[in-house]
């Protein structure tokens, strides 16, 4: 199929758009909102200069791609918007999914189409690649042995059957949910969503995620019990708990194996915590522990609670280490060093899902699976 108009207009913005953004993030970890109201305007103004060349033309305006386009535009932003509030990433990150959203051609969009929401494939081919480079990048970190004991203490039995729980009541819960607003649904969207629901829920504590996990479960088997006994949804259901699994195993490495222990004398502000430091109640010692959320932490993103922690941000300020560092002379640390992550910015894992997307003209696994 020959190059459309509106992408000889927009994939050179696309490449400007994206290379500006990533320098800016890596440099400073901002994205200026100059860059992303561009982004909008120029979207805008191509659409309306590429339907005016039709019109003018004699081939008439594809009034489907205005409509296609406005549910996409408005889906991105409501994605955005959810997965910030689930704290999964910051608002600059949603601004910068819905400007990507925008100016990425609706004709690109070829391989496994979402219809209503094709920039989902945006998301789902950055997460992809996110975890790829991470796990390339885990080859350089750590030794094998210390690698081998955080993967046999991952995948203990009872991180696995929690994980199985989870997503065999929880994958049905989403479905559902997909059904009755008649929204199409397949096995890498039902992948995307458990991840993206996984670590905003275990904010509730683990002991309630799993009660919720078993009640969805017997809800599925009660409406669907022929269903779940079939060889197909067997095979299904171990495939999204393998990729499941090996995702979050990533990240749980990448944690552990991106960051290093720094002295708490030897603090310097820019440098990221990759732990939360909270007081005990009862004691009124200061400890550390591993953060929440680490999608958010390795990407240099606020994954800290407030309540009883004293960093509510992982970027460590003059005044936050200033108050490390009183604590510490006064004893009420129980320990000498923190760990410091080594950050990734996320605008160039965007942009590389952008690029992978235009390249596979949607979703990159289905593309790369349609080739063997």
């Amino acid at each position: 199929m020959p190059i459309q108009p509106i992408e000889l207009a927009l994939v050179p913005f696309i490449a400007l758009f994206g290379l500006v953004t990533s320098h800016e993030d890596m440099r400073t970890g901002l994205i200026r909102n100059k860059w992303i109201v561009a982004a909008l305007i120029y979207s805008m103004l191509s659409l309306m200069l590429v339907s005016a060349f039709y019109y003018f033309s004699g081939a008439g305006i594809n009034t489907n791609y205005f409509f296609i386009f406005v549910l996409n535009v408005t889906f991105a932003l409501i994605t955005g918007v959810i997965v910030w509030q689930l704290r999964l990433w910051n608002a600059a990150d949603a601004k910068l999914f819905l400007a990507y959203a925008a100016i990425v051609p609706l004709t690109i969009y070829r391989t496994n189409y979402f219809f209503y929401f094709p920039a989902f494939s945006i998301l789902l081919n950055t997460l992809v690649i996110s975890a790829l480079l991470l796990g390339l990048g885990l080859l350089r970190h750590g030794t094998a042995r210390e690698k081998v004991q955080e993967v046999k203490k991952f995948l203990s039995l009872r991180n696995v059957v929690n994980s199985g729980l989870f997503i065999f009541g929880f994958s049905w819960l989403v479905q559902a949910i997909f059904k009755a607003f008649n929204l199409p649904h397949n096995l890498l969207i039902s992948l995307a969503m458990l991840l993206l629901i996984y670590p905003a829920l275990r904010l509730i504590s683990q002991e309630r995620l799993l009660i919720i996990s078993l009640i969805l479960s017997i809800l599925h088997i009660n409406f669907e019990y022929a269903a779940a006994l079939t060889y197909g949804f067997a095979l299904s259901f171990l495939l999204v708990l393998a990729l499941f699994t090996a995702i979050r195993l990533i990240l749980h490495l990448s944690m552990a194996f991106y960051s290093a222990p720094i002295e708490i004398a030897k603090l310097v502000p820019g440098m990221r915590a990759a732990e939360q430091v909270s007081r005990d109640e009862t004691t009124g010692a200061y400890h550390t522990q591993p953060a929440k959320q680490p999608f958010k932490a390795f990407f240099g993103q606020n994954s800290h609670d407030s309540g009883t922690a004293i960093l509510t941000s992982p970027n460590l300020t003059e005044k936050a280490i200033n108050k490390l560092k009183k604590l510490h002379k006064e004893g009420k640390l129980s320990f000498n060093a923190m760990r410091v992550q080594q950050t990734m910015p996320f605008a160039p894992m965007m942009f590389v899902g952008v690029l992978a997307t235009i390249v596979a003209r949607g979703d990159l696994v289905s593309f790369v699976a349609g080739l063997f």
